[in-house]
């Protein structure tokens, strides 16, 4: 399939952060830009649409010299305003050039970008004002992994208000066009104009830049001839609220939440055939797509101010669930994809991208989702709608996900093309032994297992609420085997020497243990998997140096073979990695440790302007006081987004189970915070607040207003699903 090679690259990817680049998104689209706003072709910066880069270079001149920076805006994540001045000149030529640039620049299927030079000369000037443009369509994949090689020049033609660009890539036609607002004086990849400025007077141009695929013309949002419009509103029914309405005294918690709502709302996709069923990118630059692991578990962290993003992710999943077994894509019956890919394709639907189905964790997740949305209560019709497709996603499990018929989910990828690794942590070479070596695949992640269990729990609860008793007793008992054998095969006992267990990352192709100390046992909490005994273990590690960095949970501990804090996931820290963990942590029982990783996950958030990074180097807080940046995190990325949403949820202690009439809050409040109160969630508005400062002291009083018919709320964590 096209573009294939992005699932088994492993060099290093364009480091976008490392460029100081300025990063706006829109839907599929999104722009990459130096501080000054110039796109540069010899860098990652581009304008890129379905996958492909329609715009390599926009660089400005003034008087033959490029603009320097003063300061950049982001008004919002679709749109940003850079503001500059010619670069100093001789100071014998000082008098020239007191000029200040703004460009005001706007994404959305395409680029609109007013420029307005303002003189602060107290003389008449004449200036020449040039702009460089060029399109290469590069594939995104190939900028990326900094392999682009030019095929051949883009065909250049001249019109009347700007410039064409025109190029056959592998039997697609790609087009884009510049256009100005002002006459300009053309040439090969040039436009130009000559500006009379007087003393305190101005100059605007607007440059509009649109995309066409095959002859079809994408219609870009901001259109040239005038001035930006405000960001555009989805064109959907409903549009998830994820900017909460969240008043509390903690600003770091505040901050973090608006900002992540804020980067949600920029990473919102719409399907033009479902446009009521919103969906939720995985993160910019790379990954504007939908990812369906992103995606649910993305959407599991927004419940708890909005379940249609979680119904939308559903829908639009279970449309494209996989029906038969294609080994190029890796589909198979009931499995949920891993990604939707465009490649060239003049549309925004879904259903005409190409899907890839290589993960072990989507389609188990998909089904706890379901479960979650269940809980908190959404119309039965809703669970109606989707229950064929849950049952489809437990059919895969427990008859195609585990491939030797020993209860587990493995994977091992079907084609050359595919990913060696597919649990969350998908790097190439991410699975690793104690000692550094590779493990062989088939691979049973642990992570993968407790997600099925929940699944399972998941699904007999349903059938309970409906007193389907043959179905419930089926997943019931299917839990309980996959409980008694995990406790068997995964756990690592350490009693030996004195020193707390852990559940090991996974089970190789021989069904050894993988006995590498890493974040993901943190998923295995609070679900009924392990013994309280087990858990308290577990818990205890979590806590530990090795993996606790101070700023969050390394993927992996550093005591191990293969640990690097500045790999992918074999020592980094993911926000969402620690946010889950923090979640599971509270739902076991284990507080302290729960409130420790949320509270080192806002001093990272503190050190981003209230922005969580897709990830962070493993870098210990002890070793250094403020977070390492890993060079090519995406920002925004939606599940890091969504972490200081998950982080409310477990303070409050927040577990519905509105089908039985309760609403489970059992709250605490981290050190400096008194008072929160969230605004409209499903399951009403949920006040608490406490005198101390701490969660530590003081008993919190609780407050919930509009709440669902028929319920009360338990002030108390609920017992471990079993």
């Amino acid at each position: 399939m096209t573009g294939s090679g992005q699932w088994t690259y492993s060099g290093e990817i364009a480091r976008v952060g490392a460029e100081g680049a300025v990063t706006l998104v829109d839907e599929q689209s999104f722009c990459l830009a130096s501080a000054n706003g110039d796109i540069l072709r010899a860098s990652s910066h581009g304008l890129f649409v379905f996958d492909n880069r329609f715009l390599s270079e926009l660089r400005l001149t003034i008087d033959g010299r490029p603009v320097e920076t003063l300061g950049v805006s982001s008004e919002d994540p679709s749109g940003a305003t850079f503001v500059g001045r010619p670069e100093s000149v001789p100071e014998a030529d000082r008098g020239e050039g007191r000029l200040l640039v703004f460009r005001r620049r706007r994404v959305g299927r395409g680029l609109l970008e007013e420029i307005v030079i303002r003189s602060h000369d107290p003389v008449n000037r004449t200036h020449h004002v040039e702009l460089e443009v060029d399109a290469d369509f590069a594939d995104m994949f190939a900028v990326k992994e900094r392999r682009v090689h030019r095929r051949g020049p883009s065909l250049h033609s001249f019109e009347p208000d700007g410039l064409h660009f025109s190029a056959r890539r592998d039997g697609i036609q790609l087009e884009t066009r510049v256009t100005s607002s002002e006459p300009a004086a053309s040439s090969p990849g040039r436009l130009s104009w000559t500006v009379e400025l007087a003393p305190r007077g101005e100059w605007a141009l607007t440059i509009g830049v649109r995309v066409a695929v095959d002859g079809v013309d994408i219609e870009p949002r901001p259109q040239c001839g005038g001035a930006p419009e405000p960001h555009h509103e989805l064109g959907v029914t409903v549009v998830p609220d994820l900017v909460a309405e969240l008043d509390t005294d903690h600003s770091t918690l505040g901050r973090a939440v608006r900002r992540g709502g804020a980067d949600l709302r920029a990473l919102l996709l719409t399907d033009p055939s479902h446009p009521d069923d919103p969906v939720v990118a995985a993160g910019a630059p790379w990954f504007m797509t939908l990812f369906g692991r992103d995606a649910l578990i993305t959407s599991l962290m927004t419940m708890v101010v909005d379940t249609t993003l979680a119904v939308g992710v559903l829908r639009t999943l279970a449309r494209l669930q996989g029906h038969a077994r294609v080994a190029e894509t890796e589909e198979e019956p009931g499995r949920i994809l891993h990604e939707i890919r465009f490649h060239d394709r003049p549309s925004f639907a879904m259903a005409e991208g190409t899907v890839y189905f290589g993960t072990a964790d989507a389609t188990p997740l998909f089904v706890v989702l379901l479960g979650e949305l269940h809980r908190w209560g959404v119309p039965e019709e809703v669970v109606d709608e989707l229950l064929p497709a849950a049952d489809l996603a437990l059919e895969w499990i427990v008859r195609i996900g585990d491939r030797d018929g020993d209860g587990y989910v493995e994977y091992e990828r079907a084609t050359p093309h595919g990913l060696a690794n597919q649990g969350w942590k998908d790097a190439w070479d991410a699975l690793r032994h104690p000692d550094g070596t590779f493990a062989e695949g088939p691979i049973a992640l642990c992570e993968v297992q407790a997600y099925c269990y929940a699944a399972f729990i998941a699904r007999a609860e349903i059938a309970e609420h409906r007193r389907d008793l043959p179905t419930a007793t089926r997943w019931r008992e299917q839990a309980a085997n996959l409980a008694e054998a995990f406790r068997r095969d995964f756990w690592v006992d350490r009693s030996a020497d004195g020193t707390p267990g852990f559940v090991a990352f996974a089970l190789d192709g021989v069904k050894r243990q993988v006995e590498t100390v890493t974040s993901n046992m943190g998923h295995c909490l609070g679900w009924g998997l392990l013994t309280p005994e087990q858990e308290a273990d577990v818990a205890a590690h979590l806590v530990a140096t090795p993996l606790h960095s101070g700023w969050g949970l390394r993927t992996m501990a550093s005591t191990m073979g293969a640990y690097d804090p500045v790999s992918y996931h074999c020592g980094s820290v993911w926000p969402h990695d620690t946010a889950f963990v923090a979640w599971r942590l509270r739902r076991a029982g284990f507080t302290d440790a729960s409130v420790h990783l949320v509270e080192s996950l806002l001093g990272v958030s503190d050190h981003f302007g209230g922005r969580l990074p897709e990830l962070l180097a493993g870098v210990s807080r002890a070793e250094l006081p403020t977070p390492a940046v890993y060079p090519t995190s995406c920002l925004p990325q939606a599940w890091a987004a969504a972490s200081p949403l998950l982080a409310v949820r477990t303070l409050l202690g927040l577990e519905p189970d509105v089908p039985n009439g309760v609403v489970h809050l059992d709250p605490v409040l981290p050190d400096g915070c008194t008072r929160l109160r969230l605004h409209h969630t499903p399951v009403g508005t949920l006040s608490v607040e406490t005198v101390g400062g701490s969660w530590g002291v003081g008993v919190p009083s609780v407050v919930a207003e509009g709440l669902p018919d028929g319920c009360v709320v338990q002030a108390a964590r609920p017992e471990t699903l079993t």
